[in-house]
């Protein structure tokens, strides 16, 4: 009696562990799949070796594929000829640690790699145009993308955000090596929907005059992006283009610049100044929501050029801001483009000389006061002129710093 409650224990337990998870014993295994494709799956090394030419035989279910919820496949390896990865193909292949996915590829489908919790590192080539919902979804343990042309993956359709493998993974590799500094190229037209959002190893971006469109999310949450050089032909930015990216300060837009979508901007917390240009029509509802830092618009028209952009609700961070009109933006650091040739000590000495008069005394800080109580609008050079602390506003605490300074309790500001 005692020897059979022990084999019925026995049978319980092996009827809980998952048929793929059961090796007998090491051996190779192979089949075919489709009229096209062809492979073998070594169960001691777990290197699944699929080889063939064209598009894997579409799936519409999980048990479609011959590989999904096989817990021995640890590494696969694509040969050249493959042109796609069908839907849920290596879906809850839960010890897959590798792929590797060869130049002629175009295309990976709907969950592909759902589930593989220990996938660390995809390599996506550059003929690659589409990747579908879920593909890398739950790939928690993902934490490399590597990829070798940036034109081509500013090009892919990512369907939706969670299908690009960089919502996990955070850092994009170029070549093998961390990209920090992404460079757009000139024969870029279009930067797609996505294609760098959540990619926290990226500090600066540097978009050339070529691209017209920055695409939905397109570089939402990246988090590190401290410095964003965009050339003068993106003519809009999509929803969500920039949201989420707390280190950018300033942004200086491009002068081709029509429409800026809701959120574009959202939730930029250290956002303090804001460059727009003449050609602006629309900003949309919310797209620069949350954004409560801003203190200085920079707008290269006039007031009524301003009165006639069509500004959206809840965009009240950029209409309470500090606007400086007939600024083309290129003071956004603080800086006249004129003077940042000069040195320190003629630099210096243009601030608080509101009136241009070579001296910095009281009649100075009555021009700052004047254009406090809106009685009189200062020019541009003025602006940087007076506002002395650098808190992007000028009001009276750069009076008093005037007054101080005329008065000798300080020497400099």
């Amino acid at each position: 009696m005692k020897k059979l409650c022990v084999l019925l224990a026995f049978v319980l337990c092996i009827s809980t562990i998952p048929l793929g998870a059961l090796t007998a014993s090491a051996e190779v295994l192979s089949g075919t799949y489709g009229d096209n494709i062809t492979w073998s799956l070594d169960t001691e090394t777990g290197v699944l070796t699929i080889s063939g030419t064209g598009e894997m035989k579409e799936c519409t279910s999980y048990h479609d594929s011959p590989w999904s919820s096989n817990y021995n496949i640890k590494a696969v390896n694509i040969a050249e000829g493959i042109t796609s990865i069908c839907n849920f193909a290596f879906s809850d292949c839960r010890y897959l640690e590798s792929v590797s996915i060869p130049e002629g590829v175009i295309s990976i489908g709907e969950s592909a790699f759902y589930n593989c919790r220990l996938l660390e590192s995809v390599s996506i080539p550059s003929s690659m145009e589409r990747i579908d919902p879920g593909a890398f979804f739950h790939c928690f343990a993902l934490s490399s993308v590597y990829i070798t042309d940036i034109a081509a993956w500013c090009g892919i359709e990512f369907i939706p955000s969670d299908s690009n493998p960089v919502i996990n993974a955070q850092n994009l590799y170029l070549n093998g090596e961390l990209l920090t500094e992404l460079v757009i190229p000139d024969d870029v037209t279009v930067i797609n929907d996505c294609a760098f959002i959540n990619c926290d190893s990226i500090v600066s971006v540097t978009i050339p005059d070529s691209v017209t469109s920055i695409g939905a999310s397109a570089f939402k949450n990246c988090s590190n992006l401290v410095d964003l050089n965009m050339g003068d032909g993106v003519t809009i930015l999509k929803e969500y283009a920039f949201s989420y990216c707390n280190g950018l300060e300033s942004v200086n837009l491009s002068k081709s610049l029509n429409t800026v979508e809701s959120f574009a901007f959202g939730v930029c917390e250290n956002l303090t100044t804001v460059s727009l240009p003449l050609s602006t029509v629309e900003i949309l509802a919310w797209g620069f929501w949350d954004c409560s830092n801003i203190t200085t618009v920079y707008y290269e028209g006039q007031e009524e050029d301003w009165a006639a952009i069509n500004i959206g609700g809840e965009n009240d961070p950029l209409l309470e801001a500090n606007i400086i009109f007939g600024s083309a933006g290129e003071d956004i650091d603080g800086e006249s483009s004129e003077t940042n040739g000069e040195s320190s000590e003629e630099a210096d000495a243009v601030y608080g000389d509101i009136n241009g008069d070579g001296d910095i005394n009281s009649l100075d800080a009555a021009q700052v006061l004047k254009h406090d109580a809106q009685l009189i609008t200062l020019e541009t050079e003025a602006i940087i002129a007076a506002d002395v602390n650098g808190d992007g506003t000028v009001n009276s605490l750069d009076a008093a710093q005037i007054l101080k300074y005329d008065a000798k309790l300080i020497t400099e500001f």
